[in-house]
């Protein structure tokens, strides 16, 4: 992606910090609102938008995980192409019907995986994802061993150019990429966490991984692609794994591929057990043995159609799947994270299933700024594909293209959003906590009752 934008390595630099800062607080707030409640994410939002109306941003971001996940999961098993010494070209048929390509068998192989880990979920995914981890940290330990003498910075590299389009656009892309998909899955992840564990200790611990860990791994990885040849860069374009891998002897080319093919599969794991769990939110209560199957068939149906009936590119797809998904994610992002900042305590869980709770059945501030997020982002982000050359319609107006070509939208709807809340909630949720405080007075006030006395 950054070998396509004309910024030095100071500017990709900075609008990793940026995006990865975003994202890591955004993230660190929901793990709290996961740990207060023990509850999954889209489920704990009814308490931003009310029991009834949280249907409409959850309903949205059901569909946006499926189609978002199903987008990554092709991209990161495409960079494996051409890369694989013995395996066939994704795009070549893999049986007499042209129409399934070894791209297809691979999704497949891969959810195939994913769903069983995703099926145990609990303690199976916990350890595999530290197992993973642990080979990924080992992996890139060596990486840096290996390439480190490579590393030769150019003096222009290390200067700050004009296009701050650019970083804009770099930044708030790699906040929907590392952000986007966390903050709908944290608390599917944390909400089994102590009540006793510190909320400000487990926020710093999440804050650190999904921030300081990614910065670290991601700008050295910026430091040795900007230290590749003019040669190196060009390949860089078509295939980008490839040309890292030119960079490092074999065995660790090795090393890099199996790390790389294992951090997919985990993270598909969790993206696929974090949509399962999302599925309560919206009142679909299927157990996993039902809804990674139809979880896995949904993705496959969506590869197959994409591989096989759209005549777009693929970066045209993911592209305009980036454009409505970072949009919509982030527009629910800011009420969501700034209803839990907001809250001093923990949530009445009781309340969260009936709409004559404290939550009531509607937040209507809430879920029209939600509305209003989605459609003034919408207004200002692009997509080259057929059918949504309308995106961007208020850049047009205003004459901002270029803006609405570096996505300034997502941020746009992530701070549109955050503003209602802080601005026209605090007064209802101080409201619910005395509420919640006094009904847990009545019940410390009867625990010394005797039943004679009563």
């Amino acid at each position: 992606l950054t070998s396509t934008l004309e910024l030095t390595f100071l500017d990709k630099l900075l609008s990793l910090f940026v995006g990865l800062s975003v994202s890591a607080l955004i993230i660190a707030v929901a793990a709290v609102g996961g740990k207060r409640s023990g509850l999954p994410t889209l489920f704990l939002s009814r308490a931003a938008f009310g029991v009834r109306a949280n249907y409409v941003p959850a309903i949205a971001l059901v569909l946006v995980k499926i189609g978002f996940g199903t987008a990554l999961v092709l991209a990161g098993l495409s960079l494996f192409d051409r890369n694989v010494l013995g395996v066939p070209s994704f795009a070549e048929p893999a049986l007499a019907d042209a129409s399934i390509s070894w791209l297809l068998v691979g999704v497949a192989a891969l959810l195939a995986v994913s769903a069983l880990l995703a099926f145990f979920g609990g303690k199976v995914l916990y350890f595999a994802q530290l197992g993973i981890a642990s080979v990924a940290a080992i992996a890139a330990i060596l990486f840096v061993a290996t390439t480190a003498s490579q590393v030769s910075l150019s003096a222009e590299d290390l200067t700050f150019s004009s296009n701050w389009i650019g970083v804009v656009s770099l930044a708030v892309l790699v906040a929907v990429f590392f952000g986007g998909f966390w903050v709908t899955s944290v608390a599917e992840f944390t909400r089994k966490v102590s009540m006793a564990q510190s909320g400000k200790m487990l926020g710093l611990f999440i804050a650190l991984s999904a921030g300081l860990i990614p910065l670290l791994v991601a700008g050295y990885s910026l430091l040795v692609s900007s230290s590749l040849s003019l040669q190196a860069s060009a390949i860089a374009i078509e295939n980008p794994l490839g040309a890292m891998l030119t960079l490092v002897p074999d065995w660790m080319a090795s090393v890099l591929l199996v790390s790389g093919a294992l951090s997919l599969i985990i993270w598909s794991a969790a993206w696929m057990y974090s949509t399962s769990v999302s599925l309560s939110a919206i009142s679909i209560r299927i157990r996993p043995a039902l809804s990674q199957p139809v979880l896995f068939v949904l993705v496959i149906a969506a590869a197959f159609a994409v591989s096989t009936f759209s005549s777009a590119p693929f970066a045209e797809i993911l592209d305009a799947t980036v454009a409505l998904s970072g949009v919509i994610v982030f527009a629910w992002a800011g009420v969501f994270v700034a209803d839990i900042s907001l809250r001093k305590i923990a949530y009445h869980e009781v309340s969260l299933t009936r709409d004559y709770g404290f939550y009531k059945a509607a937040n209507f501030t809430n879920l029209s700024a939600f509305v209003l997020a989605v459609a003034v982002g919408l207004g200002f982000v692009s997509s080259t594909i057929s059918g949504l050359d309308w995106l961007g319609y208020l850049a047009r107006l205003a004459g901002a293209e270029a803006w609405a070509d570096a996505n300034i939208g997502f941020a746009i709807a992530l701070g549109l959003s955050v503003l209602f809340p802080i601005l026209f909630g605090r007064k209802r949720i101080r409201g619910q906590e005395s509420e919640v405080l006094a009904i847990e007075a009545r019940k410390n006030d009867l625990e010394n009752v005797e039943l004679d006395e009563a």
